[in-house]
């Protein structure tokens, strides 16, 4: 857990001095994120300027190839995690075209 509040406190100078565990869980936008590396493990690190917390996973290379390109190419992800800030659920999201919406309103009239 050092690790992961050192290297916030890197990418976050604002955060150097925050108690990580100020919040219990929650949920929330993510407003930036991070992939890091300590020795052998891989950590996905969010930051959710809203309520002015973090939340992390451990992950896997399998995982990098298949989540993080939607994460990577997602203009809106969520999570959720547990009072340790793990984080237990995530979804991401897309803006969708007015003309993407109005074809699928059509054709469910049809």
């Amino acid at each position: 857990m050092e690790f992961i509040k050192r290297h916030l406190s890197d990418m976050l100078p604002h955060y150097k001095n925050k108690d990580p565990f100020c919040f219990g869980p929650g949920s929330g936008w993510v407003t930036k994120s991070f992939f890091t590396a300590y020795e052998s493990e891989i950590i996905w690190l969010v930051y959710i300027k809203e309520l002015d917390t973090y939340a992390h996973l451990k992950v896997g290379s399998t995982w990098i190839e298949t989540c993080a390109p939607l994460i990577l190419n997602s203009p809106h992800v969520f999570v959720s995690w547990t009072e340790k800030h793990k984080i237990i659920y995530w979804a991401v999201g897309q803006e969708k075209s007015k003309l993407h919406y109005e074809h699928c309103k059509e054709k469910k009239s049809q």
